[in-house]
């Protein structure tokens, strides 16, 4: 009988070490399974760094490429408000160049007028005027 209690205890033992084994091994696949789930996560993240890494480098460069973009067009802009500033100021000169000259003819044309007026005065009797105004006035009545 203490053979068959012992052969009772040892096949217990078996099922007890044999469901242990099973439950060690389920739980070794488990973490087997999360241990190549964090290595695909890690490889992920590596990937995704990597990719985040690029983008951002291939932002930086963009970034660099407007900001040159950008100073070109300034310049431009400046250069084109550079010479709006010398054209008004030229036009500025021409206009007072222009004013100067009318003013010049209008007094010249006022000179030529009185010349003629009294070249007129000297020429004709004073008397004469007044005449050929009477006349005139006597046609238009």
């Amino acid at each position: 009988m203490f053979d068959l209690q012992n052969q009772l205890k040892t096949k217990e033992t078996e099922i007890n070490l044999s469901s242990q084994v099973k439950k060690l091994n389920q739980e070794l696949d488990e973490m087997m399974e999360n241990d190549e789930e964090l290595k695909i996560l890690h490889e992920n993240k590596l990937l995704s760094s990597t990719e985040s890494q690029g983008k951002s480098s291939e932002l930086n460069k963009l970034l660099v490429i407007t900001e040159k973009d950008l100073q070109q067009k300034e310049s431009k802009t400046n250069s084109v408000e550079n010479m709006i500033k010398e054209k008004e100021y030229q036009f500025d000169e021409l206009s007072q160049m222009i004013d100067a000259s009318l003013k010049q003819l209008d007094w010249i044309n006022i000179r030529r007028a009185s010349e003629v007026n009294q070249t007129r005065w000297k020429l004709s009797p004073p008397s004469l005027p007044h005449v050929m105004l009477k006349e005139i006035l006597k046609e238009k009545t």
